[in-house]
Order: structure tokens, then sequence, then C-alpha cells
């Protein structure tokens, strides 16, 4: 969604429970649902793990997928800290967990779609490091763990992780019910 700005703070978010949980998941969780990441953003050097989804704009359909069973309960919480600075009843079309290894980077792109032309892109550091460079438009975000933001995803794009642990995102795509 254009937000009129490049990207802006949403203020601290407890992800304390949300990260011990998510990394007490095995590793086999990262790549259960790839054949939705590669619909998703294919080709891309991620590993997502999939609270919920939905299929597209105008009639999309949130589905639960492998990460909501073992996840929900500790995430909700968070979502719903997300939400108190949209307090406007609206839906949440994907929830995910995105993981970039060291060393790795998604090159600079726009999200694309009718979907991204309503939902408000909110990203949530779980794991991150110095080494991050996060760029959209002309900014770098200095991304903290629990520091949630909104990205301008119509805006030009890029992740590096040039440190030696992976970084970790909880996304949240919410489209407010004005949409």
């Amino acid at each position: 969604m254009d937000i009129g700005v490049e990207w802006r703070p949403l203020g601290r978010v407890d992800v304390a429970a949300l990260r011990d949980a998510l990394l007490s998941q095995p590793e086999s969780l990262w790549i259960v649902d790839f054949d939705v990441k590669e619909r998703k953003a294919p080709g891309r050097p991620t590993q997502h793990v999939y609270l919920t989804t939905s299929k597209g704009w105008p009639d999309f359909q949130p589905q639960r997928l492998s990460g909501w069973e073992p996840l929900h309960a500790v995430a909700a919480p968070v979502i719903e800290g997300m939400l108190e600075r949209h307090p406007d009843g609206g839906t949440i079309a994907n929830a995910f967990f995105t993981r970039l290894a060291p060393g790795g980077s998604i090159a600079q792109h726009r999200d694309t779609g009718a979907l991204f032309q309503h939902a408000h892109r909110i990203h949530v550091p779980i794991v991150t490091n110095p080494e991050v460079e996060f760029r959209v438009g002309r900014s770098t975000i200095d991304a903290i763990e629990g520091e949630a933001f909104e990205v301008n995803n119509w805006r030009p794009h890029s992740v590096t992780n040039g440190g030696d642990q992976a970084r970790i995102h909880f996304i949240v795509d919410y489209v407010p019910a004005t949409s």
C-alpha cells in the first residue's frame, strides 16, 4: 500500500514468547509450505512459515497453513498489538515469518498485485543483527527486534543480511474494513 512515506514506525511489540515458540519448532516447518512461498515470492532466497495466507483481492479467504497450529496462540497477541495501530475492524490477509540466511539478499523490487494496493504490510523483526540492511526507497530502516514498522511496498525495497545469523521477520498484511 502506498502510505505516502517510505516506511512508518509503529512502536514496540512484545515478541519474546513468539520468538521462543518459533525458534523451538522443527527446522522442517520452514519448508512445509514451499509451494505457497514459491507462488508468492518465486525464486527469493528466503524460507517462510505461514500461519495464514490468502489467494488475492478482492475475494481473499485467509487459509490456515502449517504454522497455524503450533504458533497462532503466541502470534495472536503480537497481531493484536499491531492492529491497535489500525483500529478500524479490518482483516488479516496474510501472516507469516520470513527468514533470510546470513549473507543472503533480496534484490530491489516492488510488491505488485491488487492485494498490495489495499493491504498495509507490517513487519515485526523477531531475530535480527546490526549487519542487516533493509532499504525502502532512499531510506534504510534500522530494524530492531520487537519494533514494528509498516513498509510502503509500492516503493522499491531490498534487504541484505551481512551478519552471521539469520534475519527473521513476522509479516502481517492487514486490509482495512474501508478498502
